[in-house]
């Protein structure tokens, strides 16, 4: 597992001890391993009030909402399409917008997701080799830039 500290309450985190917030609560949130291999790191946060989190795992984009319990988190569902690992994700963080994810994959495409429904709005196609990286504008309503390593 991963451990992730809320840095805007004060949060301290030493390698091999808990995360304490400023009244001494164990502020770490543990998010379950990707079982991807090549995209573990990738992950973002999301949603309404900025408490989904997205990351990639193998061909599936995995959301999550942690809590302010013990049990750290609530699966919240799962993004499946590609074909292949995804290699690259974002939230479209703008404002009126707040359920949009950009995914991008080894498979050469973009999917646009709505992760209150769960399901893929549109995929687009046109990469030579896999995505590996992509951004949403969160000015430009309709930007998203991604790139490949051909």
């Amino acid at each position: 597992n991963v451990s992730a500290t809320n840095l805007s309450r004060g949060g301290t985190r030493a390698r091999g001890s808990a995360a304490m917030d400023a009244t001494g609560r164990d502020a770490s949130i543990a998010i379950p391993p990707a079982p991807n291999w090549y995209g573990s790191a990738l992950g973002d946060w999301g949603g309404a009030d900025g408490t989904l989190y997205a990351y990639a795992a193998r061909n599936a984009v995995v959301l999550v909402r942690p809590e302010e319990t013990r049990a750290c988190r609530r699966f919240a569902g799962s993004l499946v399409g590609h074909v292949n690992r995804v290699t690259a994700l974002c939230f479209a963080k703008r404002p009126g917008v707040t359920h949009l994810l950009v995914s991008g994959s080894a498979d050469t495409n973009l999917r646009l997701w709505d992760t209150t429904a769960r399901r893929c709005l549109r995929t687009m196609r046109g990469h030579a080799a896999e995505v590996s990286a992509l951004s949403v504008s969160p000015i430009a309503p309709d930007l998203c830039v991604s790139g490949d390593r051909g």
